[in-house]
C-alpha cells in the first residue's frame, strides 16, 4: 500500500467457526471518503515549498488531480492568512521554478 493511503480491510480467519467479513470505520487519521490521510495532506502541503504537485502525486502514488484535490483546501487556508507575510520587506521569484502562464493575458 502506498504511503498515506486509506483502505478497507478484509479479514478472513481460517476455521469453520469463524466468519469472514469486511469492515471499515472512521478515524481522525482520515476524513470519510478521503484518499489521503490528514498527515499525508499536511506533508504534501508543506512540500509545496520545494516540489510541484506532480512530483508530490508521484511520491504519494496517486494521480495529479487526486493529490491536488486533497492539498488545495489546506494550501488555500494557509495562503489566505495575510499575517504569513508580516515583516516581509522583499519578495522574490526563483525563475528556475516559476512557470509563466498564458492564462488571463
Amino acid at each position: 500500500m502506498r504511503a498515506g493511503a486509506v483502505a478497507e480491510a478484509a479479514v478472513a480467519v481460517p476455521g469453520a467457526a469463524c466468519l469472514t467479513g469486511v469492515f471499515s470505520g472512521t478515524h481522525d487519521i482520515a476524513p470519510p471518503r478521503a484518499v489521503l490521510t490528514v498527515r499525508a495532506v499536511g506533508w504534501a502541503t508543506d512540500a509545496l515549498a520545494h516540489d510541484d504537485t506532480r512530483a508530490l502525486a508521484r511520491q504519494l502514488g496517486v494521480e495529479w488531480c487526486t493529490a491536488w484535490n486533497a492539498i488545495e483546501l489546506k494550501a488555500k487556508a494557509r495562503t489566505s492568512n495575510p499575517q504569513r507575510l508580516a515583516g516581509v520587506k522583499t519578495f522574490g521569484v526563483d525563475e528556475q521554478i516559476w512557470r509563466p502562464s498564458k492564462v488571463g493575458g
